[in-house]
């Protein structure tokens, strides 16, 4: 085995060992109607939602639903 594998394998171990990723931790759920419940909802998240879903990513959460919408421009008159 040369340096590269062994290095390879070294660095998937101490990953483990860090629990990185994390598992999906969150049991999963479903509505009544057999659609998934998310985990996680992020509402009016603006600017701050990608840094709320790595967040959340990074915790071992996945099903994550992000709920922001623009505000409406009115036409000028």
């Amino acid at each position: 085995m040369d340096g590269l594998d062994e290095l390879e394998q070294r660095v998937r171990f101490d990953l483990a060992c860090l629990n990185y990723p994390p598992a999906h931790w969150v049991v999963p759920a479903t509505h009544a109607s057999g659609g998934p419940v998310s985990d996680v909802a992020v509402i009016g998240a603006g600017n701050g939602r990608p840094g709320a879903d790595l967040l959340a990513a990074r915790n071992g959460i996945r099903n994550i639903r992000c709920l922001d919408s623009p505000p409406v421009s009115k036409g000028r008159g």
